[in-house]
């Protein structure tokens, strides 16, 4: 599994629900994980585990999300 990390300022709500949402969405075809949903600072993370050789699909579907390997 590789983890993806998408984060959000908490001003901007509206853009979390909808990456949840795609998030949501990709579980239908790709066996997504939320690991967590935390606050750093005045931002909020979503850590995500996904398979390794479904991580290009993600990162089309979540463009705004960092690959941490």
């Amino acid at each position: 599994m590789t983890r993806a990390v998408l984060y959000f300022d908490v001003s901007q709500l509206s853009e979390f629900s909808k990456a949840l949402q795609r998030i949501e969405e990709l579980r239908i075809i790709v066996p997504v994980e939320v690991e967590k949903i935390t606050t750093i600072e005045d931002d909020i993370a979503v850590i995500l585990n996904v398979p390794e050789d479904s991580i290009e699909l993600v990162k089309n579907a979540l463009p705004s999300a960092v690959v941490v390997a």
